[in-house]
């Protein structure tokens, strides 16, 4: 069973999709899946030969219960489990990846990077194809190793109306003044702590920095050459004129 709405927030046909949501090329997955409020998940497209949604556990349900839920936080996408109140719904709030959103994607922008919208519905506890994990920036930062199955996320979207962003201000580094993107290698400088990208601030030798652990960049190297020497005015010895 495949998701079923489209960007204006109405219900389509059971076997619809819109191609607007984000999307990962994952392995196969176990059937028995277990998820619950909180869960980030993998959710099947409508053809199967597109990549795999990515979505937001918000809520549980069962069929028939106006879709308001139960307050169980806890449910499983597969059959069979003994002892378990299997949920027949699950509301999922949609994950967008940066081609897929006003501006589309851009140099900053991370491979594994995700927008969560503000845009939610119901849909099949069926079409939960496995879990995945979605990080903030700088939890995502300090992972000690990146799986293709982490993601991180900075900013919200919305998918209505005028499609904007929050937050719509970020910080900007180098001399190109762009936001981070964790994937590209930066270096810091020593004096004024802020962040470059080896090509943009013209390092040559990439290992001396690795080996040493030191870099100055252009602006302070320049302004710590500008700053006159100072010299001690010797004073007169006594007696003299």
């Amino acid at each position: 069973m495949s998701t079923s709405r489209n960007a204006k927030g109405k219900a389509s046909s059971a076997t619809a999709t819109t191609g607007t949501l984000a999307t990962t090329n994952a392995a196969k997955r176990k059937r028995s899946i277990h998820f619950e409020v909180g869960s980030d998940v993998y959710v099947k497209p409508g053809d199967p030969s597109d990549p795999l949604y990515v979505a937001k556990v918000v809520s549980l349900g069962d069929e028939g219960d106006g879709g308001d839920g139960d307050g169980i936080h806890g449910g499983s996408a597969s059959k069979g489990h003994q002892g378990r109140r299997l949920h027949q719904k699950v509301k999922l709030k949609w994950y967008y990846r940066p081609e897929e959103v006003k501006g589309g994607r851009q140099v900053w922008h991370g491979v594994q990077e995700l927008l969560l919208s503000n845009w939610a519905d119901w849909n099949y506890v069926q079409c939960i194809e496995g879990t995945c994990r979605v990080h903030a920036l700088a939890d995502y930062q300090t992972l000690q190793q990146v799986t293709e199955d982490d993601y991180f996320c900075r900013f919200e979207y919305s998918p209505l109306g005028p499609r904007t962003f929050s937050p719509d201000v970020v910080p900007v580094y180098c001399h190109c003044a762009l936001p981070y993107n964790p994937d590209l290698l930066m270096v810091e400088c020593e004096a004024c702590n802020d962040w470059f990208h080896p090509e943009c601030a013209g390092i040559r030798d990439l290992e001396a920095v690795r080996k040493h652990g030191q870099f100055t960049c252009t602006p302070c190297t320049r302004a710590s050459q500008a700053i006159p020497k100072i010299k001690k005015k010797k004073k007169k010895p006594r007696g003299s004129h």
